[in-house]
């Protein structure tokens, strides 16, 4: 993962999701309503998402946000046979 340090304020309601995952990937999904300090001071409504993942392990990243995303990312994985790819499944669509 990724070596260097990050550091985000959040005051007000927060959703934090972390999906379901295959290999060494972290996908993180922050919504806010509410201040905080990223970057910058802000205030209101803020959407934020990222990933970190080890180039080494993880050739191809694939981030799955609906159903259309989730059947076609099976057919891809199943051409690559799993090999180097990391997975966050937002949806648990390809759960085992």
């Amino acid at each position: 993962m990724a070596d260097r340090g990050e550091s985000r304020v959040y005051l007000g309601v927060v959703r934090v999701t972390v999906p379901d995952r295959a290999g060494d990937l972290v996908a993180y999904s922050v919504k806010t309503a509410g201040a905080g300090w990223h970057r910058g001071p802000w205030l209101g409504w803020r959407s934020d998402t990222w990933v970190e993942a080890d180039p080494a392990k993880c050739q191809l990243l694939v981030v799955i946000r609906s159903g259309v995303e989730a059947r076609n990312a099976a057919e891809v994985l199943r051409a690559l046979e799993g090999r180097n790819a990391c997975v966050a499944d937002y949806t648990g669509s390809l759960r085992h």
